[in-house]
């Protein structure tokens, strides 16, 4: 599953596509960037 998400910290922000093969590794994935301080807002798409 391909998801994106906003990466913010402070005033810096990006929006990063990432490529999870399983909801594991989507967690795992958000908690290493919280230890950093980063906060992650997943991206939907509404069409």
């Amino acid at each position: 599953m391909i998801k994106r998400y906003k990466l913010r910290r402070g005033c810096l922000y990006y929006i990063k596509e990432m490529h999870f093969r399983s909801r594991w590794q989507e967690q795992v994935y958000k908690w290493k960037l919280n230890l950093r301080g980063w906060k992650l807002e997943e991206i939907r798409e509404e069409y």
